[in-house]
């Protein structure tokens, strides 16, 4: 059954990796999703991420310099409904690639343009990747906690937020196009899609406190919602809220914290003074049993608890499979390969995993062909 927005051509103007997972999400949902590629292609198409992120698409191989390559994407941005690009205002305005000269070509083109820090300058076509967006963004300065040195973050966080908020984005623009009957611009900065994940902690007020000056330490700020080590190997402990703090304190045989004035306002308002000795005094209990032991007492006694996995662990994982949230294909280059599914699920519009990532230019003749005859007689501009 065809995905959700099987209806809809897709250009993939995208040379990084939010604008390219952006389009994944929208060709696992349907959409006909056509790649402009450089005639040297892309060092990157031999990455399993690359290919991850390419899957589905279509490649056209043009030469933008060439008159007859920039007639032929003209063409493709007609026919088109959304415009996914990547490249810098300045950039973008230079080359002609800006909404405002392909919006005069397809008033109908949704148009979204993903960057480092928007377009507004001082800061918008300096050049930045994902790494430096989240030093920026404080996503590394604050996680190890107050006053303690910053923790890289091996998460490509503003990437994938990006490209989560560019596919919303494109969805609520098509929507807006039914009773508008135009396209519009939507853009998404990764600055901005830091904070989208942040915004917890970023709340200022008069009465607000901190989340940064609370936290302390990498394996977490509240001593009842953090990272133990039981005798062998690391577990989570999630109290969040007055509940399960109670419930702990059973579990752990420590009636008495629920009286002492020390933990007053347990879970979230423990004073900090008082914060490091009740984390010491539940290590040293966590230490005495296995994590398999503490899982299976902590769960009996209804105490929120996991295991803490590695990636590996997590996708052979029974309920990962019961949720169908990777699937197995065969790729040209890389072989039999395990990727991600589709992670959302439609019950009547399903949508389905993209074909393998394809060849620079593979598909130039077939998309030529559907732009007509004149389109492939005088696209020298075009690479098959």
């Amino acid at each position: 059954m065809p995905g959700v927005f099987h209806s809809i051509k897709l250009l993939d103007l995208a040379c990084d990796m939010p604008g390219a997972y952006a389009c994944m999400l929208l060709g696992d949902m349907g959409a006909d999703v056509v790649r402009i590629e450089p005639p040297a292609g892309s060092a990157l198409h031999t990455r399993s991420d690359f290919r991850l992120w390419n899957r589905g698409r279509r490649s056209v191989s043009l030469d933008l310099s060439l008159a007859a390559g920039r007639e032929v994407l003209e063409r493709l941005v007609a026919r088109s409904d959304v415009l996914i690009a990547t490249t810098s205002p300045r950039a973008a305005r230079q080359g002609r690639l800006d909404f405002d000269t392909l919006h005069r070509i397809n008033s109908r083109l949704v148009y979204c343009a993903i960057s480092p820090f928007g377009e507004a300058h001082p800061m918008a076509d300096l050049p930045a990747d994902d790494g430096v967006v989240n030093a920026y963004a404080g996503v590394y300065g604050d996680q190890g906690g107050w006053q303690e040195p910053p923790i890289y973050s091996r998460l490509p966080i503003a990437s994938y937020a990006a490209a989560f908020l560019a596919a919303l984005g494109v969805g609520a623009a098509l929507y807006a196009r039914e009773s508008t009957r135009k396209g519009q611009k939507v853009y998404v900065s990764m600055l901005a899609a830091c904070l989208a994940m942040q915004t917890g902690s970023i709340v200022v007020g008069p009465r607000v406190r901190s989340w940064a000056r609370d936290a302390r330490g990498q394996q977490g700020a509240n001593p009842v919602y953090r990272l133990y080590r039981a005798s062998d190997e690391w577990l989570f402990i999630a109290c969040g809220n007055v509940t399960f703090w109670n419930k702990l304190c059973l579990a752990l045989d420590r009636v008495e914290w629920l009286e002492d004035p020390r933990f007053e306002g347990a879970p979230w308002n423990i004073p900090l003074e008082n914060r490091d000795a009740l984390r010491d005094m539940i290590a040293d209990i966590m230490r005495t049993k296995t994590r398999a032991e503490w899982l299976a007492h902590l769960a009996a006694n209804d105490v929120p608890c996991a295991p803490v996995q590695t990636r590996e662990q997590f996708a052979n994982h029974p309920q990962v499979a019961h949720n169908g949230i990777l699937s197995q294909s065969n790729d040209p280059v890389l072989g039999r390969m395990r990727a991600m599914a589709v992670p959302i699920k439609f019950y009547d519009t399903p949508g389905a995993p993209g074909t393998a990532a394809p060849q620079p230019g593979e598909h130039t003749a077939e998309v030529l062909r559907e732009l007509g005859d004149d389109a492939a007689k005088t696209s020298k501009g075009a690479r098959p």
